[in-house]
Formats: structure tokens, C-alpha cells, sequence
């Protein structure tokens, strides 16, 4: 899927925080299965992610093991598992509304 960029105001409008500082946290999961957790962001986003596609790359390997899934757990706004897995909101907001979350790039010009 390819990056969105638009200008600065059109962004907002899609996405009402104000830059990554302000992006909406994880504030609520629930495990459904040994592949499956629905994510509720603060912002109201919430729906279910199938993280099975992760499972063949390095360390989310060790997420095959429903008793390492079923630890999922929230942390610093984020899902989180142990032994340092974890994953970017962004990634997981993404996820959810299949527009890659990204800081538009500053327009080229004088001044700037």
C-alpha cells in the first residue's frame, strides 16, 4: 500500500491529532484466539487484527505459541508482549483503517 501525503490542512481533516506526538493510544484489547486481538485506539477506532501474517519474522516467531499470544498486554499506549515484542501504533492503526499513518512532508519553497 503506498504512502498518503497531502498537504498539511487536508491531513488534519483526516486525522485530527496533531502529528505523531498526539496520536491515538491503545487504551483496550481483547484477546478472540490464538491469532486475533481486537484493538480499541482513544480516539473510538477500534476493530480486530489478524497477526498471524507476523509470525514467520524474527522475533514475532515466538507469537506461534498461543501461550505467548494470550500475554498480549498494553503498554505505553501500545500492545506489547514479553521478551520486547511489541508494535507501533501506527502499524496497528494502519491495520485498522488501511490508510498508512504517516507525517506529510513539508512543501519546497522559499522561506521554508
Amino acid at each position: 500500500m503506498p504512502t498518503i501525503y497531502m498537504p498539511r490542512e487536508t491531513w488534519r481533516q483526516f486525522f485530527p491529532f496533531q502529528l505523531m506526538n498526539n496520536f491515538p493510544k491503545v487504551i483496550q484489547i481483547q484477546v478472540l484466539n490464538a491469532t486475533t486481538i481486537v484493538v480499541h485506539f482513544s480516539d473510538g477506532l477500534h476493530g480486530s487484527i489478524d497477526f498471524s501474517d507476523l509470525f514467520s519474522f524474527g522475533l514475532f516467531s515466538a507469537l506461534r505459541d498461543p501461550n505467548v499470544f494470550y500475554q498480549a498486554q498494553i503498554s505505553f499506549g501500545t500492545l506489547q508482549w514479553p521478551g520486547g515484542i511489541d508494535l507501533d501504533p501506527e502499524w496497528l492503526y494502519q491495520k485498522l483503517t488501511g490508510i498508512r499513518v504517516a507525517e506529510p512532508k513539508a512543501p519546497d519553497g522559499p522561506g521554508l
